[in-house]
C-alpha cells in the first residue's frame, strides 16, 4: 500500500510533458475510444488498485481506510496545483472517489459472501 502511494506521489510531481499523452495499445483499438477521458481512467485505477491494497489488510477499518485514500486523492491533487503545467482538476479526484468506492464495494460484497473466511477443515 505505502509502495502504491508513492508511486501514484511520483507520478502526480511529474509535470503534463512527462506524463503519457496516449492511452495503451488495447486501450485505442476499443471502437469509438477518442483519448480524452484518459486521464480519468488513469485515476480511476490508480485510486482502485489502492483501495484494494489498502482495504485487503484491514477488512475492520473499512470506512476509515477508505476516508484515508479519499484524503489522500484531495491531498494529491492539491499537490498538483504547484507543480508547472499542472493544476487542480475536480473531475480528477472524482474518478479517484470513484476508484476507491469501487474497490470498497467489491471488498464489502466479497466479505459479506464470507469470501474471505478462513476455511476449516473437518475430519
Amino acid at each position: 500500500m505505502i509502495l502504491w502511494m508513492i508511486f501514484i506521489s511520483y507520478l502526480s510531481h511529474k509535470t503534463s510533458d512527462e506524463l503519457p499523452k496516449n492511452p495503451p495499445f488495447i486501450v485505442q483499438v476499443i471502437k469509438g475510444y477518442t483519448g480524452q477521458y484518459f486521464d480519468k481512467v488513469g485515476h480511476f485505477g490508480l485510486y482502485f488498485i489502492l483501495g484494494l491494497l489498502s482495504l485487503k489488510p484491514f477488512l475492520e477499518q473499512k470506512v476509515r481506510v477508505s476516508s484515508f485514500c479519499i484524503l489522500f486523492g484531495l491531498i494529491d491533487e492539491t499537490h498538483q496545483y504547484f507543480i508547472p503545467s499542472r493544476h487542480f482538476d475536480l473531475l480528477d479526484w472524482m474518478a479517484d472517489i470513484a476508484g476507491v468506492c469501487t474497490a470498497f464495494t467489491i471488498i464489502y460484497c466479497l466479505e459479506k459472501n464470507n469470501y474471505f473466511r478462513k476455511p476449516t477443515f473437518r475430519s
